[in-house]
């Protein structure tokens, strides 16, 4: 009986994020019979978060952090010949070009892209590395057809785009409800109070500056209203001074970061996710898992997940006018809500559970396996 194929994942990090749960929900559920897994974890600090789960599951996670670019690409392609790998594959996008390197020769590169093309994380690396991170693996794989489509407007001549989309575990009804109870416990939801939940960085990309605008007048109409905002960054002092001037300090509440935010969502009756740009959101799929109902920006994968009218409601990004009015709907209209809270819930349910993303991934693993890489460092 032949040994199981070795895929080689190289992650910027492992620390709490959208690509390390996703990174965890794929080889958590691989088949072991049939696939080996070893992790390479780059982080310099602070992003371990999933190294212990991972390991608890026998599955190789190790640290590797050499001074220079140059030299960590020759330990991670030291590292993927000793242990025999059959694929490499990267979690993040800036590490696409190690996965090149260490894959060189013979073991096919899949990399990473999980925002828009002309998102930052892309343009503001040196031009010789993102060339290699765009053409140097053999496959490119986008979380959302948006991402796919405005990264081949971009770079025309890139032929190895694919898309697989994201994933998120839906809770039994059963573990639902209960959580549903111990949430509303915890946020000391009483009854009769209606509460919008923000869950993500707060930085410039999730704009949450544009959610607490469009709540103070809605606080002002709707006395049993709530913002719960659950995150942390360099916004938070902004925010909280913000929240200050426009007279709602005592109407939200900053949880900060908070390592199972999705155990909080069934307590929220919409969520809100105001972003500049994105990928394929993780929260805005916990939360359709969970049953509530979304008010979001239309940005990048966005529509791929909520369907406008049917499971939330769409806005233009940056458009404070259009926000407050799909949170007014939502807030005089408990039925539709409801209703849309369902229809989420099902739709995550027959679009995107974890077992569709490893199925994907395992099809492109037989597709990959043994192929010989041609050019790989041609970035010309």
């Amino acid at each position: 009986m032949s040994r199981p194929k070795r895929i080689f994942f190289i992650a910027s990090q492992l620390g709490l994020g959208g690509a390390e749960r996703q990174l965890f929900y794929l080889v958590s559920h691989l088949d072991r019979s049939k696939y080996d897994v070893f992790i390479v974890n780059m982080s310099g600090g602070g992003g371990y978060y999933w190294e212990e789960r991972l390991q608890e599951l026998g599955i190789r996670v190790e640290r590797q952090r050499k001074a220079t670019s140059w030299q960590r690409a020759w330990a991670l392609r030291s590292a993927a010949r000793s242990w025999g790998a059959d694929i490499v594959q990267a979690a993040h996008f800036h590490v696409n070009g190690y996965a090149a390197i260490a894959g060189w020769p013979g073991a096919p590169a899949i990399g990473a892209l999980r925002n828009a093309a002309t998102a930052e994380h892309i343009d503001r690396v040196p031009a010789y590395w993102k060339h290699l991170c765009l053409f140097g693996v053999d496959r490119l794989i986008c979380n959302s057809a948006m991402a796919a489509q405005q990264l081949t407007a971009a770079y025309p001549r890139l032929k190895n785009v694919g898309v697989i989309a994201n994933a998120v575990e839906a809770p039994s009804d059963a573990d639902l409800a209960l959580t549903r109870q111990r949430s509303e416990q915890e946020l000391n939801k009483r009854p009769g109070q209606t509460l919008i939940g923000f869950v993500g960085h707060l930085g410039e990309q999730k704009n949450p500056l544009l959610l607490l605008q469009a709540f103070a007048p809605l606080a002002e109409r709707f006395a049993a209203l709530r913002l719960v905002m659950v995150g942390d960054g360099p916004m938070r002092a902004i925010l909280t001074q913000a929240a200050h001037d426009l007279g709602v300090t005592e109407r939200v509440d900053f949880l900060g970061y908070r390592p199972v935010a999705e155990d909080l969502m069934p307590a929220f009756d919409i969520l809100c996710m105001p972003s500049n740009y994105e990928g394929m959101p993780n929260v805005l799929m916990e939360a359709g898992a969970r049953g509530v109902p979304v008010v979001a920006t239309e940005v990048g994968g966005v529509p791929e997940i909520i369907v406008d009218g049917v499971t939330g409601l769409l806005c233009p990004a940056g458009d404070l006018a259009a926000l407050s009015e799909r949170l007014n709907r939502l807030l005089l209209q408990p039925n539709e809500r409801a209703a849309m809270g369902k229809a989420a819930r099902q739709r995550i349910q027959e679009h995107f559970q974890v077992d569709r993303l490893v199925g994907q991934y395992t099809a492109l693993y037989e597709e990959q396996y043994g192929c010989q890489k041609e050019g790989v460092l041609d970035v010309s």
